[in-house]
């Protein structure tokens, strides 16, 4: 599989070099949509990331699975589940990779979920006003 990215002096990273590089969360003015901006260093193999967004009690009001992106600078819009989303929260983004699977694995009768690890997590706090 071939991936390409823009900077060429940026060299691909093996799944446990990958890190967050950027991450940001900007509030619509309907106050019911934040715009997240997600960057990680360039991967050799494709990542899965999750971005979960919980208000100021702890109680997740948006969550988000990316499943193995094309490019590593991601843009995605997360609604709040809240009546009232005036208030402070936290975004935190996981990135993790799925561990290879034997050939044995793949072909079983039965499906076999693979097992995941993170090999970096970030977080950034936003506030939605009046």
């Amino acid at each position: 599989m071939d991936i390409f990215f823009t900077n060429p002096n940026d060299i691909p990273l093996p799944p446990n070099e990958v890190k967050i590089r950027a991450l940001r969360a900007e509030p619509y003015p309907d106050k019911k949509r934040i715009r997240i901006y997600l960057e990680v260093t360039p991967f050799q193999k494709r990542p899965f990331g999750e971005l979960v967004i919980s208000d100021e009690d702890g109680i997740q009001v948006a969550i988000a699975n990316i499943i193995e992106p094309m490019s590593n600078r991601i843009e995605v819009v997360l609604h709040i589940r809240k009546e009232n989303p005036v208030g402070k929260y936290t975004l935190k983004a996981t990135i993790s990779f799925a561990d290879e699977m034997e050939e044995g694995q793949r072909n079983a009768e039965k499906i076999v979920r693979p097992e995941f690890y993170t090999v970096d997590t970030m977080e950034t706090s936003f506030e939605i006003v009046e």
